[in-house]
């Protein structure tokens, strides 16, 4: 086995990987926008902020997940989202509309909000180009 030989397989396995997370977030996607079928209003309570460390664990990004409070049928709810977001996109006191789950009031999502379709095809394409690069090496490593 080569150098070459090696890289497509890295390459190919975390490729892979890279899809699997983006089909997986795609079902949790779809659940979640079969599910929550409701309408309402929400206030974004608080901005709860995480630092995270990014895939190489070279530098901390800071998301930010809002705490939304809203009323379903005399319920009061406060749940903070499962989504963050790396720009301030929301602040403490706005008014937003979610979707939620009629079955579960705290199963939300805030309408059109794109975040995880971008993390979806972000994951999927960079899995995609890295399983090229991962056959483009073990094509390579055959002419070796």
């Amino acid at each position: 086995m080569n150098i070459f030989s090696i890289i497509a397989i890295f390459f190919m396995i975390f490729g892979e990987v890279f899809i699997i997370i983006g089909i997986g977030s795609s079902i949790f996607i779809n659940n979640k926008k079969k599910n929550c079928t409701k309408e309402a209003t929400a206030k974004i309570k608080e901005i709860i902020q995480k630092e995270e460390r990014n895939l190489n664990s070279t530098s901390i990004m800071v998301s930010e997940y809002p705490k939304l409070e809203y009323d379903i049928n005399g319920e009061h709810i406060e749940k903070v989202s499962s989504i963050g977001y790396m720009p301030k996109k929301y602040s403490v006191g706005q008014e937003v509309e979610i979707c939620y789950n009629p079955n579960k009031y705290d199963d939300f999502c805030i309408k059109g909000d794109k975040t995880a379709n971008i993390i979806r095809n972000v994951s999927v394409a960079v899995g995609i180009g890295m399983f090229i690069i991962g056959i483009i090496f073990c094509i390579v490593s055959v002419f070796q």
